[in-house]
Formats: C-alpha cells, sequence, structure tokens
C-alpha cells in the first residue's frame, strides 16, 4: 500500500482505539461552543441586513430570522462556525469565494 494509505489506517485506528477508551498516544483538541450566539447581533456588527447576512454566510434567510427572534437555537456546528464569522468575517467570506 501507499505512504499515505498507511498513515490514514494508522490514524483511523488510532481514533477508533481512543473513541474504545484505549489509552493511546494522541493529539486531542477540544473547542468550547457557546450555549447561545446572538446572530442579529453579529449581523449588526457587520452592518449587513439580514438577507445579505444570509446570502453571503449560506444560510436560509427564514431560518435565520428564527435564529434571531430566538424560535430555533442554531444548532452546535453552527454556533461555531457564527462565532468564526463574528471574529473575521473577511477570512469566511474569502473562503467561500465571495
Amino acid at each position: 500500500m501507499s505512504k499515505v494509505f498507511d498513515d490514514i489506517m494508522e490514524g483511523a485506528e488510532a481514533a477508533l482505539a481512543y473513541a474504545q477508551g484505549e489509552k493511546v498516544e494522541v493529539i486531542v483538541h477540544e473547542v468550547e461552543v457557546p450555549e447561545h450566539v446572538d446572530v442579529a447581533a453579529i449581523r449588526r456588527r457587520l452592518k449587513i441586513s439580514q438577507i445579505n447576512f444570509a446570502k453571503s454566510f449560506g444560510f436560509d434567510v427564514a431560518t435565520l430570522r428564527n435564529w434571531e427572534q430566538n424560535r430555533r437555537i442554531p444548532p452546535k456546528h453552527v454556533r461555531a462556525y457564527l462565532k468564526v464569522i463574528d471574529k473575521h468575517p473577511e477570512a469566511v467570506r474569502a473562503a467561500l469565494g465571495r
């Protein structure tokens, strides 16, 4: 097999062993994601409309409105994405090709 395949297999086996509770030498990165993200405040800081915010960052505008009006809570991965948008909006735009 190739070196790349061997490296991937080694990583997958280590991840499985870690998940099963075995002691393995791996680096684990844990990220704290806030329970609440003020989506409207982020959008206001960026001085952008709901429609343009949704278009710029890949959200459905109705979903965005639900978050802003606290009818729905963004899932954990979306809250993390929103924090990145809040801190580095231009980097997100660049990464998305906008």
